[in-house]
């Protein structure tokens, strides 16, 4: 059984006249078997409209997708005990409006040696590159989000 699992969530906002983005801390389940469920769920939640491009509506969908799992970070800084750190991608190509329908990608890394002593993405090995979320959503499906 595994337990105290700890991630990290960090959503960037692209293809926008501003850059945004956003970190979300999850203490425990946080292999990619749980979290690409519960950012699926959050997918589901907030639907195809322009706020599923927005960093701060996802970041909500996301706590709201899995209650009590999700905390906002106050800074996009990388926890040095985490096991694995998704990078939720919003693709926006019409900048952002009120008639678009962004197209979600994620990446998944996970620490390698002496990462704890200097928390930073590049001292993290890609496991999954930047892949249409719809394709890694199929691969972790799962019937309910706990």
């Amino acid at each position: 059984e595994r337990m105290s699992t700890r991630s990290q969530v960090t959503i960037v906002m692209e293809g926008c006249d501003w850059s945004d983005k956003a970190t979300l801390y999850h203490h425990c389940d946080g292999y990619p078997e749980h979290i690409i469920p519960c950012i699926a769920k959050a997918r589901e939640l907030i639907g195809d409209d322009y706020n599923s491009g927005r960093t701060g509506k996802v970041a909500a969908f996301l706590c709201a997708a899995h209650p009590g799992g999700f905390e906002p970070e106050g800074s996009n800084e990388l926890h040095p005990d985490i096991e694995y750190h998704y990078t939720l991608h919003l693709v926006n190509t019409q900048g952002g409006c009120l008639r678009e329908k962004p197209t979600w990608y994620i990446e998944i890394r996970q620490p390698r040696q002496a990462f704890s002593a200097a928390p930073t993405i590049e001292r993290m090995k890609l496991t999954t590159k930047r892949t249409l979320f719809e394709a890694v959503a199929k691969k972790y499906a799962r019937k309910e989000v706990r």
